[in-house]
């Protein structure tokens, strides 16, 4: 099986399953498909998402979710990022460790709960 996701205007409208040697065309169907597979695509396309033709580090595209943040911006490998980088306290990265990314003040706010009593 095989998916491919229809392009409107560099955002994925559409997606669909095909057997091994079928594709869009030849179930009569028009428009812009792209095949999409994690492994050459850099992630699955799915609705909403844009697709890059013209990074050279995905020769067959490549698909990005909707940005999460007016205020973040793709880098060079495709990864949205935000304009200030998240700090690293003791046991950032564990799991509930706090911090979120507040697009109205534009930093990260650490809304872990207090250990104070």
């Amino acid at each position: 099986m095989r998916v491919f996701v229809e392009i409107v205007d560099g955002v994925v409208v559409n997606a669909a399953v095909f057997g091994d040697t079928d594709t869009p065309s030849d179930m009569g169907l028009s428009g812009h498909w792209v095949s999409t597979d994690a492994a050459t695509t850099k992630k699955r396309g799915a609705p909403g998402d844009t697709f890059h033709d013209d990074n050279p580090n995905y020769p067959d595209g490549a698909f990005t979710p909707p940005r999460m943040y007016a205020t973040w911006r793709l880098d060079d490998n495709l990864d949205w990022q935000p304009p200030v980088d998240k700090p690293y306290p003791e046991g950032w990265g564990e799991e509930d460790s706090g911090w979120q990314w507040d697009e109205a003040v534009e930093e990260w706010i650490d809304r872990s709960p207090s250990d104070e009593s």
